[in-house]
């Protein structure tokens, strides 16, 4: 099949994401992308904050709280109301994309990587596809056997660490999208 049908076929399909819809946050940066002759995304995340049951499968996983900005003391308590095993997570923004050729592929590495993505690789040699990830990442946990493990003062100040990792996330976005734009159609 050729790179022009998969590309047609991948964005017309339904998104199934937990979410359903792409974060408004990088609908734009998407777009863009997705506007370009040699790209397209097949999934992305603008980087959120959780609150989270683990589970061995993914799809096991319970969400009690999620944002794609930044979170304050009082959601998070009100998430951990009915918590057994919960965490914290703080995971970057990311993106999948295809790239028509190699050299495409290597063109937009060089592009998200000055733009501060400095985690962006090929994971398909075969098919170009292309993830690009943040490196802002955080995992604390917060209530073991529906007993919280740590104070008001220090979950403040955990949450100060990811909200100020989701600020710089946003930027290193906002950077992104003014490159994209100087890509040649």
């Amino acid at each position: 099949m050729s790179f022009e049908l998969n590309k047609k076929n991948a964005l017309s399909k339904i998104d199934k994401s937990k979410k359903g819809s792409i974060d408004a946050r990088i609908k734009d940066i998407i777009e863009l992308i997705n506007s370009l002759d040699d790209y397209y995304t097949t999934s992305s995340c603008s980087g959120r904050i959780l609150v989270l049951e683990p589970a061995d499968k993914k799809n096991k996983v319970k969400w009690l709280f999620v944002t794609h900005d930044t979170v304050s003391l009082e959601e998070v308590k009100k998430a951990l109301e009915h918590a057994v095993d919960a965490w914290l997570k703080k995971e970057s923004a990311i993106f999948h994309i295809a790239c028509k050729t190699r050299d495409a592929a290597d063109k937009l590495l060089n592009l998200v990587r000055s733009a501060g993505f400095k985690r962006a690789g090929i994971i398909s040699p075969k098919k170009n596809l292309i993830e690009v990830i943040g490196t802002d990442q955080l995992a604390v946990p917060l209530t073991k056997n529906k007993k919280l493990l740590v104070d008001d003062t220090y979950l403040s100040y955990v949450l100060d660490i990811a909200n100020s990792m989701q600020l710089k996330n946003f930027k290193r976005l906002e950077i992104l999208k003014n490159y994209i734009k100087h890509i040649k159609k």
